[in-house]
């Protein structure tokens, strides 16, 4: 009973740890997304122009 108990926590460490290395490599990741998105040299950005209503 004593080695099922070792294997169940072992297992759940196991699994811990592998969500969290899953987590960083997903955080990592939108972290470079981001970063490109800085540095990009692309200067066609409609967010600046401003949004004209109807006159109304």
């Amino acid at each position: 009973m004593s080695i099922y108990k070792t294997l169940f926590l072992s297992s759940l460490l196991l699994m811990g740890f592998a969500v969290n290395v899953q987590a960083q490599r997903v955080s990592s990741t939108s972290n470079y997304d981001t970063l490109s998105q800085v540095f990009s040299t692309d200067s066609s950005n409609a967010d600046t122009v401003p949004h004209r209503g109807s006159g109304r």
